[in-house]
């Protein structure tokens, strides 16, 4: 290309003027030059949407938009008496598994023991009242001294006194036998169970003051105080991040070109 224009200015020098000579020049060697590769983008900073946890109203709203703030910032508070009653009841249920465990393990009182066996008791001894009269209408029904009906009747009373003794027999061993381990293990697990299931609430319940996950600046507010958003719906928009990071978009050409193809 050089070769070129000084062929053409040694050529044309005497022809053509100095100044459309140094314009011829100048288009020349533009049209020489080769134009830089370009690829378009944009700087960008993360986004991070912070979600509501239910459809409850915004009770109060604590940042403005492009104020900045530091991760556990609270951004907002949603109504939550719904959720804190649940979590309080949860905590009686949990306190009153707990207490009965604690009855379990100690097992029965003596008082208890004691009232039981008086039970006991008693019952025999009325088993033993209707044991004889049963026994005395059996014979005076032989001697045709009485009649069926009070025969069937004595028996009934016997086997009806004779069945309460039976089961406070039962009452009684199990009192003294004491409480089952089978029984404090289910107790422990339901105790286990509860206090799972109180965190959990716990952590929900904290859900519904919204905190900055990121140091960041606020980006956007869609929704004010007194709006009952949708569940899940984003209520505040960060850009977090130290820096802000490029998003390129190349050209295919100059994809296939840096590959060599």
């Amino acid at each position: 290309m050089k070769k070129q224009l000084n062929y053409i200015l040694s050529d044309w020098s005497e022809k053509v003027p100095k100044t459309l000579l140094f314009v011829l020049c100048g288009t020349l060697l533009t049209s020489c030059r080769q134009e830089p590769d370009q690829a378009m983008g944009t700087l960008e900073l993360d986004r991070v949407n912070c979600r509501i946890p239910a459809s409850e109203v915004i009770t109060e709203v604590l940042v403005k938009e492009e104020q900045r703030v530091s991760a556990g910032t609270i951004l907002l508070h949603v109504d939550n008496r719904k959720i804190a009653q649940q979590y309080l009841d949860l905590k009686a249920r949990h306190q009153m598994a707990s207490w009965q465990l604690k009855e379990l393990e100690a097992g029965p009182l003596p008082q208890t023991i004691a009232e039981a066996r008086a039970r006991l008791e008693a019952s025999e001894a009325t088993l033993k009242n209707s044991v004889e009269i049963f026994n005395r209408q059996q014979n005076l029904f032989t001697t045709n001294f009485t009649s069926r009906e009070n025969l069937d009747n004595a028996r009934n009373v016997y086997l009806t006194r004779k069945e309460k003794t039976k089961e406070l027999t039962e009452t009684l061993d199990r009192l003294v036998a004491g409480t089952r381990i089978e029984q404090i293990k289910q107790a422990r697990f339901t105790i286990a169970s509860l206090a799972a299931q109180v965190e959990q609430m716990r952590l929900l319940k904290d859900d519904y003051a919204i905190k900055a996950a990121r140091d960041g600046v606020v980006d956007s507010l869609p929704y004010k105080q007194g709006d009952r958003p949708p569940s899940q719906a984003v209520v505040c928009t960060l850009l977090a991040g130290d820096s802000p990071w490029a998003r390129v978009y190349i050209p295919e050409v100059q994809i296939y070109d840096a590959a060599g193809k």
